[in-house]
């Protein structure tokens, strides 16, 4: 006698609508899946990790990735779905979207509380960024600053070393194509150095920010205390000279370049002083952020010597001591000291006329 099937056909088991209701969701789930699956591949991986996509792209074409080539197998020319969006808060008003499947950064920062997340730069960028302005940022982590930067400024330019931090600022990015921010900022997987050449650099906890290799064994104290992980990827660079004149930036009016490299701002920050005369000094901003930690400038009278000779090139200059100041020292480029670059805070130096505070939007 022939017993029942071990699998019975599925429309049999469906007795109820409630069911045929539950069968149905599945099924869109599942394709919802496939057809954003390769988007949100990297949601599982580990913190900081390199996919061997990133890998592989980053060695042809151009020597280093953009987010055009990495999200247009992804996505194409598709607009993200709603579903997967959520809009930031951020300071003076600036409520831009963000994915929210992009989960790289670190536990303090939310989005949808973004305006407490360095409040005093937000407020910085919306008086001195312009529609007129080109941006240009080094370090950008996954996107608060340029994406708040891209609601003022012409045209923005990002370099992002580290891997889990460039899938997250791509993705934060393509979620504002409906206010065409996709088509202002260009952002490539690579960094700034001293020459054109390749680093071994170190991902910091999944939060996102990358450190030298070199620097790995001084810090290790840190990263123990901290139980931080910290995987290495190789980098792409160039000095930022060849950055400028690679996108015809020298002669630019309004150029805004913020450099927050995790202590990398020793090697590179030196190499402005030649620099800067190539560039429109009377509306250049600089927007510098040290490291003090990371970095042992306090033992290097060399490179202290340069930072404050770049320095001495501005009338105006402010810097705060750490990341929540919101009243800083406004003072002259030449008042600048070696007290304040060795240790850790934000500079800004500029010849365009400074407001009188900073603890206010414009």
């Amino acid at each position: 006698m022939k017993g029942k099937p071990l699998v019975e056909p599925l429309f049999k088991r469906i007795k109820r609508p409630k069911q045929l209701f539950g069968v149905l969701a599945v099924c869109c789930l599942f394709c919802v899946h496939v057809f954003f699956g390769g988007y949100m591949y990297q949601d599982n991986a580990a913190p900081g990790a390199a996919t061997k996509d990133v890998r592989a792209e980053s060695s042809r074409q151009e020597d280093y990735l953009t987010c055009d080539r990495y999200l247009e197998e992804f996505l194409g020319n598709r607009e993200l779905p709603d579903v997967l969006l959520g809009q930031a808060t951020m300071a003076c008003g600036n409520k831009p979207m963000y994915d929210t499947t992009a989960r790289i950064g670190w536990d303090g920062f939310k989005w949808e509380k973004a305006y407490q997340w360095e409040a005093r730069t937000q407020r910085i960028f919306a008086h001195l960024i312009t529609e007129e302005t080109t941006y240009v940022g080094f370090g950008e982590w996954i996107g608060p600053t340029i994406i708040f930067a891209a609601k003022r400024a012409k045209k923005l330019y990002a370099m992002e070393p580290d891997p889990a931090a460039f899938d997250s600022l791509c993705k934060n990015v393509a979620a504002n194509r409906k206010l065409g921010y996709d088509k202002k900022i260009e952002i490539q997987r690579r960094c700034v150095s001293t020459s054109k050449e390749h680093i071994r650099m170190s991902g910091i906890g999944g939060g996102g920010s990358a450190l030298l290799v070199d620097d790995l064994d001084k810090h290790e104290r840190i990263f123990q205390e901290k139980n931080l992980v910290h995987p290495s990827f190789d980098v792409p660079c160039n000095t930022l000279d060849s950055f400028l004149t690679e996108h015809s930036l020298l002669q630019t009016e309004k150029l805004f370049i913020k450099i927050d490299t995790e202590g990398a701002e020793k090697f590179i920050v030196p190499t402005l002083v030649p620099l800067v005369q190539k560039l429109k000094l009377d509306t250049l901003i600089f927007y510098i952020s040290f490291h003090g930690r990371f970095t042992n400038m306090a033992e290097d009278p060399k490179v202290q010597h340069d930072v404050l000779q770049l320095a001495a090139q501005f009338r105006n200059a402010a810097f705060f001591p750490d990341r929540e100041s919101q009243k800083g020292s406004f003072i002259t480029g030449k008042e600048v000291t070696a007290e304040m670059i060795t240790g850790s805070g934000d500079l800004v130096l500029t010849n365009l006329p400074f407001p009188t505070t900073f603890e206010e939007c414009p």
